[in-house]
């Protein structure tokens, strides 16, 4: 799931901020 996240994750955010968000949405 890193993986993915890692491949649609924009360039233009914050890394850390956007997998926050993906694993705060998935919980």
């Amino acid at each position: 799931m890193i993986v993915t996240i890692t491949l649609v994750a924009p360039t233009g955010i914050d890394p850390v901020t956007f997998r926050f968000s993906v694993e705060r949405s998935t919980n």
